[in-house]
Formats: C-alpha cells, structure tokens, sequence
C-alpha cells in the first residue's frame, strides 16, 4: 500500500506544476486526470488480458484487443457523428499512411505483450511496460517536442518509477 501511495504522491506532485508544454495546449492537468483514469484502465486490461492470454492463442488475444479497439473508435464516431456532427476532415494519403505507421508498434507490441503475459508472470510484465514506458515517454518528450526536465519534476518521475518498481516487486 506503501508503494501505491508513493505513485498517486508523485504524480499529484507532478501535476500541481506549472508546465509549458506547447503540444498540451495548456491543458496539463485535464491531461493528467486523462491520464490517471487511463492508467486504472490498463490495469485492468493487463488483468484481463492476462487470463484470456493463458486460455487462447497469445496472439489472436493481442489483434482481438486491437481490432475491438478499432470497432469502439468507429461507434464512438458514429455516435459523436450523431449527436455532435461536424464538417468531416480531409487528410491527405500521405497524413494517412503516417498515421498507419505510427500505429504499427502498437499492433506489435498487441502481439508481444500477451505473449509475454503468457510465458511470465503478469505482474512483472506489467511492471517492465509502466517502468519502461515512463522512461521512453520521458525520453522521446525530450527528442520529439524538445521538453527539458526540471530539477522539481524530476522528483516526482523518481517517485512514481520507485512506487510502480516498489507495487510490482514488494
């Protein structure tokens, strides 16, 4: 419990800061929340996936996930196409393929994961992914949109990679 209220600390600290994060669009703690409510999601999707992945094929497990993932998109945007329409927006083939090439990690990494929740203990996968993944958001923020770390954000990211370490291992 420790470790758990260590996270939820160090990301309450986080997002009390004042950031400037251009690609936000000055939204930083919706993103949080955003982000907060996404996580607990995960979670279950890394419970759930776990279980489906030791009773079926790892793989049909992962692009099932992917393609229910794609069959909610398109009811959310027939009902927002419903409820909220708008002028429909035009993209380019190029903005296309793009987008197609910026999702293929994902759909190997759908095939990957469950693979590893598989042949593994769930929990320990899903410890590499938070960890691991905190540090390559980090790290590609820095790369991509040319975010420089602070002295006073760098505590907070030490304790939420101490608290998701400390949940997964203790």
């Amino acid at each position: 419990m420790f470790f758990v209220a260590l996270t939820i600390f160090g990301a309450a600290l986080l997002s009390r800061q004042n950031h400037h994060l251009p690609h936000l669009d000055g939204h930083f703690k919706k993103a949080i929340a955003m982000l907060l409510g996404g996580i607990f999601l995960s979670s279950l999707t890394f419970l759930f996936m776990a279980r489906a992945a030791r009773s079926a094929d790892p793989f049909a497990v992962g692009y099932f996930w992917e393609f229910s993932i794609g069959l909610f998109a398109f009811f959310l945007k027939k009902g927002r196409d419903q409820f909220f329409p708008q002028k429909r927006q035009k993209i380019s083939r190029k903005t296309f393929f793009w987008i197609a090439a910026v999702a293929s990690p994902t759909a190997i990494a759908s095939a990957l994961l469950p693979m590893a929740m598989k042949l593994g203990n769930p929990g320990i996968a899903s410890a590499i992914v938070g960890g691991a993944g905190t540090i390559f958001s980090i790290f590609f923020g820095i790369i991509f949109y040319h975010e420089h770390l602070k002295s006073r954000q760098i505590f907070p990211i030490f304790l939420i990679l101490v608290g998701i370490f400390g949940i997964r291992f203790f």
